[in-house]
């Protein structure tokens, strides 16, 4: 069965407060009741200790006067001799005064409210003594009928107040319920409408500093990120779909000519040539993209050890050197030592030729290559500065991103595959470093590789 949350709040909110006012509202009824009981036997024993101090007394006896002592006040009362108990004077009800000394001289100096019909009394009496002798005992008694209509009136109060203040509690914890979850409303529709396809949306509620808002900020931050990961992943399809598309077609292009028409042997060996390289062009593209995926999917792994790096850097240099001097281009080391990392050699052995790679490339012949290592703090610092074309600045915040190329031609026909630069900058990541480019058209480029030393 369908029992929404604001009901559920509101129910439970309703509940505490019910029970908060209940035990509120009865503490309070019975500490009032309590007080005014108090106060009525402060009162009585003051009256009691008056009368008994305006008693006449002749020869240790009680001398009635002409007036009884409760005439021309508010007083209700008995006197009694002692210790013969005659009653005296008195304007209380017999059936008051038997119900109150029932039980012997137990009711001397004890209070007691008696209730006779719908009347109820407060009783109190008291000894009246002589030279340190009882000569009789004085009972007063005050009618309780204003403080039980005080009580009856604060009890209706509480009838109509305490379901009163319920149903307002009621609808109010349903108004503030409902107003605080519509944010959680709009996030079910909005994450329905997502869940058919709907990326664009969002929540887009007003900032408030509260569970709600920090939810819904954390929501459209998270949309946020699927959706960049979606249109990256839309953009990495369409991007390694035009990549393939060209080596298949020449491919294609070459082999049905090749099968549909007559060549000469060279002319066979050209078409063959073209299909090899072709080939191998989107065998290295498939690595990268088979290489990037396992990254992705955290599916690539690193076998770590200590290396030293300057010896790495020294190693690829040693291979790379041949290469670039057939460009006619200086390749050298002009700053090394023996710095320790802890990597793995195969990715950092992959980080460094693409780099170097790519510098020998870009630069011209006549040019240079220069790297340097050194610590920097906590890390090795490496540079490779070359004195190539350089790359323009509103393209440096772009060439590591997968399949991005500065001069998509000139990369072409260098065997690029636009995703040397991604991968190089996920392995540097993988191990804790960073990678920066810093490049000047017409002058050359630098990258600068951070890796943790030990």
């Amino acid at each position: 069965m369908y029992f929404p949350i604001k009901l559920k709040l509101t129910i439970w909110y309703t509940f505490l407060l019910v029970a908060v006012i209940v035990v509120f509202s009865v503490a309070i009824y019975f500490s009032l009741q309590k007080m005014m009981i108090i106060s009525e036997d402060a009162l009585l024993k003051t009256q009691v200790n008056q009368v008994v101090s305006n008693l006449d007394i002749e020869n240790g006896k009680i001398k009635s006067g002409e007036e009884p002592f409760y005439a021309n006040t508010s007083l209700y009362g008995a006197l009694y001799s002692y210790p013969d108990m005659a009653l005296l004077e008195s304007n209380l009800s017999a059936e008051v005064l038997k119900t109150y000394e029932s039980g012997g001289m137990d009711f001397i100096d004890k209070y007691r409210t008696i209730k006779i019909g719908y009347d109820s009394w407060r009783v109190y009496s008291n000894r009246v003594r002589y030279n340190g002798k009882i000569i009789g005992i004085i009972v007063l008694a005050q009618p309780l009928n204003l403080l039980n209509v005080a009580m009856k009136n604060l009890f209706l109060l509480y009838l109509i107040s305490i379901p009163a203040t319920i149903i307002i509690a009621i609808v109010g914890g349903l108004f503030l319920a409902s107003r605080s979850l519509k944010p959680v409303d709009r996030m079910t529709k909005v994450a329905y409408e997502i869940s058919m396809g709907d990326l664009s949306k969002r929540l887009n509620i007003p900032y408030t500093n509260d569970e709600i808002g920090r939810l819904a900020r954390t929501f459209d931050a998270m949309i946020d990120k699927i959706d960049d990961s979606f249109k990256r992943q839309r953009q990495f399809t369409n991007d390694a779909s035009h990549e393939l598309r060209t080596p298949i077609a020449v491919i294609q292009s070459q082999a049905e000519s090749a099968l549909n028409f007559s060549h000469s042997e060279d002319e066979y060996r050209s078409a063959l040539a073209t299909i090899l390289s072709e080939a191998r062009h989107m065998g290295k593209l498939v690595s990268d993209l088979l290489f990037l995926a396992r990254s992705d999917s955290r599916a690539e792994k690193l076998h770590m050890e200590e290396l030293n790096f300057g010896e790495l850097v020294e190693g690829i240099v040693a291979v790379l050197k041949p290469i670039a001097q057939d460009n006619g281009i200086d390749l050298k080391v002009i700053e090394n030592g023996d710095f320790i990392v802890r990597g793995d050699q195969t990715h950092l052995t992959q980080l460094l030729y693409n780099i170097i790679d790519n510098a020998i490339k870009y630069t011209l012949p006549g040019g240079e290559i220069k790297i340097s290592i050194e610590k920097k703090g906590e890390f090795v610092k490496t540079s490779v500065r070359d004195t190539g074309i350089g790359i323009p600045e509103e393209h440096l915040p772009h060439i590591f991103e997968r399949f991005y190329r500065v001069d998509k031609a000139r990369s072409r026909e260098n065997g690029g595959t636009g995703l040397g630069l991604s991968i190089c900058q996920w392995i540097v990541s993988a191990h804790g470093g960073k990678i920066e480019v810093f490049s000047e058209v017409g002058k050359g480029s630098t990258f600068v590789i951070w890796l943790p030393s030990l």
